[in-house]
């Protein structure tokens, strides 16, 4: 993973319908993944 200040940037190019979120898919089961999501959608309105 890299980081870039904004301001350095010379060019940025970004392929037209990829993500560049990696994908999870190979690394998390489905049952995992199902877990996270269920995780993650349990903390809205918490802070």
């Amino acid at each position: 993973m890299y980081s870039f200040f904004k301001s350095e940037l010379v060019e940025l190019n970004k392929d037209k319908g990829k993500s560049p979120m990696p994908s999870y898919r190979d690394v998390l089961s489905k049952e995992k993944l199902d877990d996270l999501v269920a995780f993650l959608a349990s903390l809205k309105g918490e802070r």
